[in-house]
């Protein structure tokens, strides 16, 4: 059906030229009548919008103070009213009406306004409609997905996954029509699961959110919940206490039943579904007594009715002490009976059953479960809670596609099906069975040959990938699944070659589950393949040929000095490539160490040189860590080979002597030089230049020079830098970190407002570290300054012994007692200033001395440097920290308790920063400086949230420190407008899929990288079905943008696959083309080529082309990292603190990693909603300093009990974040002085100042 245009339709019906909407608005949508013209200069509103007078000067005239008006209102950010005076304009425009009208429904559709802009853009295509470059065609789709989203909230449908559509939902059609949904229900053959006692008390008992208990997969949810607490290896109820609860108020409350039965307390006709509320009162005749004195006796408790001769009535209840009653008693509690309750008159009961509902029918839930007996003793729920076998083959089960689901269940005996549990545990997710078949990665002939041979039956080929080999075959499938496209099609290129790489992976498969550490958590496999890519010499690893010697060690090879070549791997190399690691998750595995070196080198190719990677490489688990710390330095070959065997030196070193000292100043000084970088008070050149002469400085084996050289480094070459940035004299270096961003302003709905970022993260930072025990740099730095003076003989030393001593007075060391507990001496860095105070007003020297002042001198600068190291890492926790963090607020001695003799299974690296906590010492941290940020942030949510158990306490921090890594320099509105459009353009791309074929083929292989088979499944069913609202339902904010991103690179794949390199899948997308499949010798059905593309135009298309175009004229290295900022972040995936666009795993398949942060991780979903949310508002992208954690407290308020670790329910609250929410975090905002109102009688400022940095 087309979009219909009344040919007779006038455009002088309204004011504005448009006539009434006869839709219904769309909620959020400020009108969808035709506006009101903003008033004029004078108040005047007829005189605004009366007939022109004049000739056509004054009608020009009048049309540039409209356009004047509008740009001043969106320069306020009030996009409605900017959006109103276009369309006053239009009334009186004549030939140019069509202009104004089609600018007024591009704001209006900026924010929001759906059912406005939808009016403002028939009204321009009406009024050009006999001109020549008429767009009708161009935007005919783009109306037709205005008009399905009328029925939407303020924007396009994106709400939690697994959602269904809301009953009785209108999509506004084509030509006014409508397509009505309602849920989906059931599916066909589905059955539900008993629940007894209800939903409400088995979530009670379980500790989950009811709600979460409502929905389709409910008992997956509450399975996982069991697995969470402990995974069920065995059948003992003791070793899961969750578990045991859950069995054990079953049993409790059909016990009940059946007891209540047995003694007639159940009504007549009683029905466990309908249920039924039965009150037994403590007062009535003898019968009603004797009820519920029964109703008692089945808790233990005893019912004693007495009346005296006047009439008063005593009612006494003892309870047995016998232990048998215990577990009922429980069971009365869950029920809500009270039998403390003061007044207590009767005890009313609730008996009723709920249903779970199941993927599953009846029949094959009793065969999976019960093993086919006919067994009708225990409920359905009960057998499939004491079964282990059963538990985690209906979680397998769960997270597989439909297709593959049906496959299983009726093809395959149960008792082989319960088997084959662990393999589906790890595996099921990523199979694919559509239009009658497996859906193979690569050439489907290769996968054929391999499972069995041409001729088996689609099902057999599924079994056979499942159970060849334990599950190994799947190991594979699921690894090439992941990788790019070249890469599946060169190992499924013929069935010698699939068989290599099976070959190849038996070394290091292991058919555990992946919650075990030796399991397919750590392998990996998938990762190592996407580092991969084709090349005319065959596979090659993305990664300098240099690196090979290493990595695959044999003769060694010459290789030239500048790498010119990528490493050439043959399919056995894959099993070198793809061991597993050991247990430690402090630790990095070899695959992950891996994809570090590849991204390391795609970051900064020119920093390699044979020196550099042979220091790299000595010890590779522990070199992420090392290039952490000073992860936003890029120095040269000759300077990182130094920094690399210098970290070994110190390392190897160990607790000898002084190095402890030498270890705490150095990492804290090397990663300080990477904060002021990341924040722009330093450039390029003068960071290199600074980490360069701390390593010089850092040579020295004596513990005096060494101290006096860093505080040389710091007076005479890093605060000097800092001169033309810091505000503060007291404490440049303070207020160096807190960044080069001056004060930027902003306009929000007619409010002229204020942002100071540095000043905001100044009072966090001096709030942090406030209670902390630290002398401040600058008063160090002029103790040094004396010595040195002292030791070199300037001045009188008699004065300058003097002046020592009385400054040692102002450095605050720890309080250290003769009470204080050896272990509290030896657990922190501590120095006895009073002795050193002695030691300077001495009259003589002690005898044997060297000369007398330069020893002194020697001796206190050694005996100082502990506070100096001590002083720089407070200055690192005072980055990272905040006030709301109780170690730092309660215990002074806190950044001195840092360990940094810690190390991990491996005692030849350092290890990132962990959280300890010991009863003689409490809370510290140990450990290097990488990964600092996110331990404090635990201990700040743990103090917010109350807790440090569960989910949360790791979903939070890593959420939290993925928003506070943004640089605020690339915080650019070029950026969010990109970001928020992509996302419009992809939910576009997808709602108007369900109407065009030819889209929705090229959308479907799209989606296909994207989402894992089971939500890709759906989503394609629904589309199908013509419900592209509940199709949206399923696809997440940044899924959205990536489709978006991807469909704006297929207009352009040789322009992408130049600019991306040897990456051009990830960043563009794939590309579909029809083949045949039924000969094996294209790829799989529903496989990548580079063939047909779509060619539909959009009008997001046009202004991200223009982003992009602008960006390469400018410099498209800085506009990439703007845009990387909105992306999944490496911190703990690799030990970066960057992020990447590049299309990330599918949320389902990371849910499945031993370390649930790098699912965490992917959750770049926020940023983009409020990007979009922002770009909405007229908002420019720095207010998401401001707005950011709110945000994260809007969506994470809710406590673990309530299942806010969920990822699914996370991604949830993010979808449900609107333009309401923004405005109240902007008033919070305002009232808590993080934004200031500007006084707007000092005059115009005009826009947001521009951010300054060194280069």
């Amino acid at each position: 059906m087309g979009f219909q245009i009344d040919p007779n339709r006038r455009s002088t019906q309204t004011p504005s030229g448009k006539e009434p909407s006869s839709q219904p608005p769309a909620p959020g949508a400020d009108r969808l009548g035709p506006p009101a013209a903003p008033t004029g200069g004078g108040g005047k509103r007829e005189e605004a919008v009366g007939p022109a007078k004049g000739g056509p000067s004054r009608r020009s005239a009048d049309l540039r103070t409209y356009r004047e008006l509008a740009e001043a209102y969106a320069r306020s950010g009030s996009l409605s009213d900017a959006a109103a005076s276009l369309e006053a304009a239009a009334a009186r425009a004549g030939s140019d009406a069509a202009a104004f009208y089609r600018e007024a429904a591009e704001l209006r559709e900026r924010g929001g306004e759906y059912g406005q802009a939808l009016l403002d853009y028939r009204a321009s295509i009406e009024l050009s409609a006999a001109s020549e470059g008429n767009d009708l065609p161009a935007l005919e789709r783009h109306l037709k997905y205005l008009s399905m989203s009328l029925a939407g909230d303020e924007s396009p449908s994106h709400l939690p996954l697994r959602s269904e559509p809301r009953p009785e939902e209108r999509l506004a059609g084509p030509g006014g029509g409508s397509i009505v949904g309602a849920s989906d229900g059931q599916r066909p053959g589905a059955s539900g699961l008993s629940v007894p006692g209800g939903i409400q008390m088995l979530a009670a008992v379980a500790g989950i959110d009811e709600s979460l208990l409502r929905g389709e997969d409910a008992v997956a949810r509450l399975l996982s919940a069991i697995q969470e607490v402990a995974p069920i290896r065995s059948g003992k109820l003791e070793d899961n206490p969750l578990r045991r609860a859950l069995i054990e108020h079953i049993r409790n409350y059909e016990a009940l039943l059946q007891y209540m039965r047995k003694k007639g307390l159940l009504p007549e006709g009683f029905n466990r579904d309908t249920g039924q509320k039965l009150i037994f009162p403590f007062a009535g005749d003898k019968r009603t007594l004797q009820r519920t004195a029964r109703l008692l006796a089945f808790f233990g408790v005893k019912l004693r009715h007495s009346e005296t001769k006047n009439g008063d009535i005593t009612i006494e209840l003892r309870l047995s002490e016998s232990s048998k009653f215990e577990p009922r008693r429980r069971l009365m509690r869950q029920m809500g009976i009270d039998m403390g309750e003061h007044g207590l008159r009767e005890l009313t009961v609730h008996l009723r059953d709920d249903e779970f509902p199941t993927f599953l029918d009846g029949e094959s839930l009793r065969r999976l479960v019960l093993g086919g007996s006919k067994r009708q003793s225990r409920s359905h729920l009960e057998s499939l809670l004491l079964s282990p076998r059963a538990v985690a083959l209906y979680l397998a089960l769960s997270s597989a596609s439909e297709g593959v689901r049906a496959v299983l269940v009726s093809s395959v005996p149960p008792e082989r099906l319960l088997e084959m549990s662990d393999t589906l545990a790890v595996f099921a997710r990523y199979l694919d069975y559509r239009k009658g078949g497996p859906i193979f990665p690569g050439f489907e002939r290769a996968w054929q040959d391999f499972l069995g041979g041409h001729g088996v039956a689609p099902e057999d080929l599924l079994v056979n990938l499942l159970t060849l080999e334990r599950g190994r075959a799947a190991a594979l499938y699921a690894g090439l699944t992941m990788a790019p496209r070249e890469v599946q099609e060169y190992f499924t290129a013929s069935p010698d070659r699939l068989r290599q790489a099976y070959e190849a992976l038996s070394a290091s498969y292991s058919p555990r589950p992946p919650s075990s550490d030796a399991g397919m958590g750590r392998q990996n496999l998938g990762r190592l393949l996407r580092q991969l890519t084709v090349t005319p010499g065959g596979l090659s690893l993305n990664l300098d040929s240099r690196f090979k010697d290493h990595l695959l060690p044999g003769p060694r090879q010459e290789h030239p000095q500048k790498g010119t070549s990528y490493i050439q791997l043959e399919a056995q190399d894959l099993a070198r490539l793809a061991k597993p690691g050991d247990a430690d998750l402090r630790t990095y595995s070899p695959v992950e160490v891996l994809e570090f070196l590849c991204q390391l080198y795609r970051h900064n190719p020119g920093a390699w040189d044979r020196n550099t990677i042979d220091a790299l490489m000595t010890d590779l688990p522990g070199s992420p860590v090392l290039m952490d710390i000073i992860g936003d330095i890029d120095p040269g070959p000759e300077v990182l080979a130094r920094y690399i065997t210098y970290c070994r030196q110190l390392i190897g070193q160990r607790n000898q002597k002084w190095n402890v000292n030498r270890t705490r100043t150095s990492q804290a000084l090397f990663y300080l030089l990477s904060l002021l970088r990341r924040e722009g008070s330093l450039g390029a050149d003068e960071a290199r230049t600074l980490l360069a002469g701390a390593l010089r400085r850092m040579e020295s084996e004596d513990e005096a020079e060494f101290a006096a050289g860093i505080a040389g480094l710091l007076s005479e070459e890093l605060l000097p830098a800092l001169a033309g940035i810091s505000q503060d004299r007291t404490d440049p270096l303070l207020w160096a970190l807190a960044g080069s961003v001056p004060t930027r302003e902003f306009s929000f709905e007619g409010r002229r407002l204020a942002l100071d970022i540095a000043a905001r993260r100044m009072d966090r930072m001096r709030g942090a570290v406030m209670q902390q025990r630290f002398t401040p740099l600058r008063k160090m730095l002029t103790i040094y300054r004396l010595l040195d003076d002292l030791r070199s003989g300037r001045g009188d030393a008699a004065t300058l012994r003097s002046e020592l001593a009385s400054m040692l007075g102002d450095v605050q060391s720890a309080q250290i007692t003769p009470d204080t507990p050896k272990s509290q001496r030896q657990s922190m860095v501590w120095t006895d200033i009073e002795g050193l105070k002695n030691r300077l007003l001495e009259t003589r020297e002690r005898p044997g001395a060297a000369a007398g002042p330069p020893q002194t001198a020697r001796e206190v600068a050694a005996a100082l440097h502990p506070e100096l190291g001590v002083t720089l890492l407070a200055y690192c926790y005072a980055y990272h920290g905040s006030p709301e963090v109780d170690a730092l607020a309660f215990d002074v001695n806190f950044v001195r308790k840092h360990d940094f003799g810690a190390t991990g299974a491996r005692k030849h690296s350092w290890v990132a920063t962990r959280l300890e906590n010991r009863s003689e010492l409490g809370t510290y941290l140990s450990g290097s400086l990488s990964g600092i940020d996110y331990e404090l942030a635990r201990l700040e949510v743990s103090q917010s949230h109350g807790t440090m158990a569960g989910r949360e306490s790791t979903l939070m921090p890593t959420m939290l420190v993925g928003l506070r890594s943004t640089p605020s320099a690339l915080r650019s509105d070029r950026a969010q407008e990109f970001v928020a459009l992509a996302a419009r353009l992809g939910r576009e791309v997808l709602v108007l899929s369900a109407l065009n074929p030819e889209l929705m083929q090229w959308c479907d292989g799209a989606l296909r990288r994207l989402l894992p088979p089971q939500r890709h499944e759906r989503v394609h069913s629904l589309l199908v079905r013509s419900k592209p609202s509940a199709a949206a339902a399923a696809v997440t904010p940044s899924e959205f943008f990536f489709l978006g991103q991807a469909y704006l690179e297929s207009r352009n794949a040789k322009r992408t696959e130049a600019r991306t390199g040897n990456l051009p899948e990830q960043a563009g997308g794939p590309q579909l083309q029809s083949t045949n499949a039924s000969d094996g010798q294209g790829p799989s059905r529903g496989a990548f080529s580079s063939g047909q593309r779509t060619e539909f135009s959009f009008p997001y298309l046009t202004r991200l082309e223009e982003i992009r175009r602008k960006a390469e004229e400018t410099g498209e290295e800085d506009f990439r990292r703007e845009l990387e900022q909105y992306g999944m972040s490496l911190r703990r995936r690799l030990a970066m603190r960057r992020f990447t666009l590049h299309q990330p795993e599918p949320y389902e398949y990371l849910e499945q990693n031993l370390r649930e942060q790098l699912l965490f991780e992917r959750m770049c979903d926020l940023k983009v909603q409020l990007a979009e949310l922002h770009y909405a508002l007229g908002l420019p992208a720095f207010v998401v300093e401001a707005d950011a954690e709110p945000a994260l407290r809007e969506i994470l308020s809710r406590s673990i009990d309530e299942g806010a670790g969920d990822w699914r329910q996370t991604l949830q609250r993010i979808a449900r974040l609107r333009k309401h929410h923004v405005r109240a975090w902007i008033e919070e905002a305002l009232n808590r002085g993080t934004l200031a109102l500007v006084d707007e009688t000092q005059g115009d400022r005009g826009e947001q100042t521009a951010t300054t940095q060194r280069n």
